[in-house]
């Protein structure tokens, strides 16, 4: 892996994160990455006269610096992989069908989150994404979507009611079509 630059502070670090360390470079010049000097009332470049006003102490063992890295830290841990122990472990699936429909939900985590998915549509032998829709249940937020590149839901519901802890989530499609008889 390639040695990267971090913009934080509008200021340009170099930071390495081992087991029991944490070590921060810089920081660097905004225009050319050289590395920034104390000078009179800020800080300069030496190589393009650049000067840098900031409010608080930006050089190595600063506040400033401390604050750079735990920033870099945390957005190391925003990409890991989210798991809630707070949930008990949750396996939860029902299917159901006719000859002509299926229904399919299943409860679990994504991102330490508690998500709820339910597929539901038209039985084809040669099954693609225009025959079925996929509504995604946000336990922990009571929020509902739907995923676009699928079935629009009202292309095959009248209307759907969801009901979380705080609030309640009613669906319902007007219907265009005509009864000939």
């Amino acid at each position: 892996m390639g040695r990267k630059l971090h913009k934080i502070f509008g200021l340009w670090w170099e930071i390495s994160i081992g087991i029991d360390f944490s070590d921060i470079f810089g920081p660097y010049c905004p225009n050319c990455f050289v590395e920034l000097k104390e000078f009179a009332d800020g800080y300069r470049c030496e190589n393009c006269n650049r000067e840098i006003k900031h409010p608080e102490n930006i050089l190595i063992g600063s506040q400033l610096a401390n604050k750079a890295i735990e920033k870099y830290k945390a957005d190391i841990r925003s990409r890991y992989e989210k798991i809630s122990l707070d949930e008990p472990p949750t396996a939860v699936k029902v299917r159901d069908q006719d000859d002509k429909y299926f229904l399919a939900a299943k409860i679990g985590q994504k991102d330490g989150r508690r998500v709820g998915v339910v597929y539901f549509g038209e039985k084809n032998k040669e099954q693609s994404k225009e025959d079925y829709s996929q509504i995604f249940i946000d336990l922990d937020d009571e929020q509902l979507r739907f995923d676009k590149s699928n079935k629009h839901p009202k292309e095959i519901l009248a209307n759907f009611n969801v009901t979380f802890k705080d609030t309640s989530v009613e669906q319902k499609f007007s219907s265009n079509f005509e009864v000939r008889g």
